[in-house]
């Protein structure tokens, strides 16, 4: 599944999409104050999207036809409250 998304031994932390794009989490990201953002890389290598996440949400998880399932994690505990969502393209 890849390296923990705040792994900061690495630049980078990159996830698969159920439709053939990754996911990629700059290390910078981890600082972001209004949620985590990622870039969207399609099988091309082309930057199709960048997506911000909401304030305390990590991505858990992905379903077909550009679905994303966050939210926050408590990992007192060990639980998620997810939500599911589908990214609109223009």
């Amino acid at each position: 599944m890849g390296r923990s998304l705040h792994d900061q031994s690495s630049k980078f932390d990159e996830r698969p999409d159920a439709d053939n794009n990754v996911w990629i989490f700059p290390a910078t990201s981890a600082g972001a104050k209004e949620g985590l953002l990622y870039d969207i890389v399609n099988s091309n290598g082309k930057l199709v999207e960048r997506v911000q996440l909401p304030t305390d949400c990590v991505v858990a998880g992905f379903g077909s036809e550009s679905v994303v399932y966050f939210g926050p994690y408590d990992r007192a505990g060990k639980s998620w409250t997810l939500e599911r969502s589908r990214i609109v393209r223009q």
